[in-house]
């Protein structure tokens, strides 16, 4: 590794073999923690597209948890312009 280190053909932020390993050890915990989250994303993509297709077929119900429209009515002594904490 001091021969690569030497020559120069090394990454510009590698001064010594420690640097070396550092880096590599970066390297390889951040493609570990890409691949957790891809993952991730990959089951939740799968699931839906599974919810989907029962929810398609008729095999589940279709549940809504939306709350009917109720307007609101403003309070006496309510201002939308008024700032917060203000007296």
């Amino acid at each position: 590794m001091d021969a690569v280190i030497a020559a120069g053909a090394q990454a510009p932020n590698v001064m010594s073999a420690a640097d070396a390993a550092r880096v590599a050890f970066n390297d390889r915990l951040d493609a570990a923690v890409a691949a957790v989250f891809l993952l991730a994303v990959v089951v939740i993509l799968w699931e839906s597209v599974r919810e989907w297709a029962r929810a398609l077929r008729g095999r589940t119900a279709r549940l809504s948890t939306e709350v009917p429209y109720l307007p609101s009515t403003p309070q006496a002594g309510w201002s939308h312009t008024a700032t917060a904490g203000a007296d």
